[in-house]
């Protein structure tokens, strides 16, 4: 048996189960939410533990894959304006601390992606990656506009978030976060002192190389970006209109024994990776 942990609406995990299910392999879903919506429990003086409502055996889960596990801040039982904010971030915690409930309970099990790796920290990325001897680009973390300015005499910059991109939604809006670049606009509108950001150099390219990572094999795709001034900075701000070109592409040996150094660093058996 296949346990799943994903969240719902995920497309790449409704993919991925159409093909478990072709092949008539179990497997069992337990999303993000489903820990407050549905029956779960997890017991450690037992073997079985109760997913979603089904009961199985922690001896017939012979692999988990990790997908994604998101925050419950806007769980039912956490909309609750009456909820003070320290209340709400207390529960949120508590939420987020099941996810390592999960892995005791099941670490002797295979993981596809275990969650203690999965959350992997920028800056210890591009230190491993330089170590294996991969190029990297021009990186800085600052919070005040002059330093910004300084920096741009020489150089152009792109920001990007300092952890994954994250969503915020309102009633009728979605504003995600991508990559963009700092020009005199941006730099005219910074306030003098802000959140620390990363800034990164800003690197001409040919394309763009997204390399999905499984087990020591590499599935690579040229993603033509530059074609379009839409996608030009982040190939995820699609151009619904007229789509990027994808084509298959193999990366030099050189580079993917490179990538095997850094991936093996980072105790990760399965990762997308961004290169140009």
């Amino acid at each position: 048996m296949i346990l799943i942990i994903s969240h719902s609406g995920d497309y790449s995990t409704d993919l991925v189960t159409e093909w478990i299910r072709y092949f008539k392999h179990p497997f069992i879903r337990l999303n993000s939410y489903d820990l407050v919506d549905k029956a779960t429990c997890f017991r450690f003086d037992t073997k079985k533990i109760l997913v979603c409502g089904k009961a199985i055996n922690i001896e017939d889960c012979g692999a988990i894959w990790y997908r994604r596990f998101i925050s419950t801040r806007h769980f039912k039982y956490l909309s609750d304006r009456k909820i003070r904010k320290n209340c709400i971030d207390g529960l949120s915690t508590e939420f987020l601390r099941m996810l390592g409930v999960i892995h005791s309970i099941l670490k002797d099990s295979y993981w596809l992606t275990s969650p203690v790796a999965a959350r992997v920290n920028k800056f210890d990325v591009l230190n491993i990656a330089r170590s294996a001897g991969l190029s990297i680009p021009d990186t800085i973390i600052c919070n005040f506009k002059d330093e910004v300015i300084r920096c741009s005499r020489t150089k152009k910059y792109i920001s990007k978030s300092l952890d994954e991109g994250r969503a915020i939604t309102t009633k009728s809006h979605i504003f995600s976060m991508y990559t963009v670049e700092i020009n005199n606009v941006e730099l005219k509108c910074l306030p003098v002192t802000f959140a620390p950001s990363l800034l990164q150099e800003h690197i001409e390219k040919q394309y763009d190389i997204r390399i999905f990572y499984i087990e020591g094999k590499f599935y690579n795709a040229a993603i033509f970006s530059q074609n379009d001034k839409t996608t030009k900075i982040d190939f995820r701000l699609y151009n619904w209109s007229h789509m990027n070109r994808f084509v298959p592409y193999k990366l030099p040996t050189e580079i993917e024994e490179k990538l095997r150094t850094v991936m093996d660093a980072l105790g990760l058996n399965c990762a997308s990776i961004d290169m140009i």
